[in-house]
């Protein structure tokens, strides 16, 4: 049953979602199931999840390849901590040469972006736009969860940044 599932979603286009963790261990579980959650509302895509860790000391790994057991499109790519950047970059790289996605989304693992979200930006892709990129800082944009005091560093740091 699982192998004709399988046979039937190979005809859908592909969305890699590049997930870098380290000592995501609290969260990482959930995020995961989130992200596939959104699969029943992506019809055109299916959704491929690849986990980069840098070699995060509290279990991180762990959770993501017993995860990887209930869900067949997900990856775990491991490496030295050397930067979100560098994760990034070889998380990138793993999803083209492994599966050649026609979308590449990014997303933090520690809940800052929402994975509700990734059915709209797949629809926008649908519709012709070439980068989607969602922000708390444009209109419309939230940062529900953030203290008074997380939303004021963060605002101060954009600002300092600028």
């Amino acid at each position: 049953m699982k192998q004709h599932s399988l046979q039937k979603n190979e005809s859908l286009l592909k969305a890699c979602v590049v997930l870098p963790t380290y000592n995501e261990v609290e969260n990482i579980e959930s995020i995961i199931k989130a992200i596939f959650a959104m699969q029943s509302n992506v019809t055109t895509h299916q959704l491929y999840v690849i986990v980069v860790d840098d070699n995060s000391p509290d279990g991180t790994q762990e959770i993501v390849k017993k995860q990887m057991n209930q869900h067949p499109y997900l990856r775990l790519v491991t490496g030295n901590k050397v930067g979100l950047g560098d994760a990034y970059k070889r998380g990138i790289s793993f999803a083209i040469t492994t599966f050649n996605p026609d979308l590449l989304l990014q997303m933090d693992a520690d809940g800052q972006h929402d994975p509700k979200l990734i059915p709209e930006f797949i629809n926008l892709a649908n519709d012709g736009f070439s980068l989607v990129i969602g922000s708390r800082f444009v209109p419309g944009g939230s940062t529900p969860g953030f203290s008074y005091w997380r939303k004021f560093l963060s605002i101060v740091g954009n600002f300092l940044i600028r």
